[in-house]
């Protein structure tokens, strides 16, 4: 009976220590892994906190880096300024209508020069070559540059379906020489292009 007490107490001594053994190294397991976890988690949120100031910082940089265009007042032309030059336009248009020009032409790609004659007449335009060929008379549209020079432009339809010769001219202040250019475009077919001069104008 003695020796089967002796054993109980013994057996439950070793359980005793074998379980307070466990329990120490569970809660120093547990005590030591604790602060860990929480060093992992204020170095997510400072990595977080630098992410997000980085983000202001730059987001703040795009801001400033952006300039505004000021906002300009549309400039209103002066209307004696107006006035004038509609003036100066109908003078020109005035001494350009019913004039002749005797033009050398030269194609862009080379070749003999030609001569033609532009005709300026009862407020329209004609050349006298492709008159013949054709080309109907057409209105002009006159400007005025600041220097005195009359630039004027004109569309001419021919007799076949999408021949079209688009013309502009240049006019020194004086009146009395011009220099343009014109090309001639046909339908399904490569414009040929050609640069004129006149140095003698006469009216008409």
């Amino acid at each position: 009976m003695r020796k089967t007490v002796s054993y109980i107490l013994v057996i439950l001594s070793i359980l005793v220590f074998c379980s307070s053994e466990v329990l120490a190294a569970f809660w120093w397991q547990k005590k030591e892994a604790t602060p860990a976890k929480e060093k992992a988690k204020q170095e997510v949120k400072k990595e977080v906190k630098k992410e997000v100031k980085k983000d202001v910082k730059e987001k703040a940089k795009q801001k400033a880096s952006k300039k505004v265009a000021p906002k300009v007042a549309p400039q209103t032309k002066d209307p004696k300024a107006v006035e004038q030059a509609r003036k100066l336009r109908q003078v020109k248009r005035q001494r350009l209508n019913n004039t002749s020009w005797t033009i050398e032409v030269v194609s862009m790609s080379g070749g003999k020069p030609m001569k033609d004659t532009l005709i300026f007449e009862n407020e329209r335009f004609y050349s006298e070559q492709f008159l013949n060929q054709g080309f109907k008379e057409s209105n002009y549209t006159l400007k005025v540059k600041e220097d005195g020079k009359a630039i004027w432009e004109t569309m001419q339809t021919g007799a076949e379906q999408g021949e079209i010769i688009f013309w502009r001219g240049e006019i020194v202040p004086d009146m009395d020489q011009m220099k343009g250019i014109y090309s001639h475009q046909r339908l399904g077919m490569k414009a040929d292009d050609y640069s004129f001069v006149s140095r003698k104008m006469l009216k008409k």
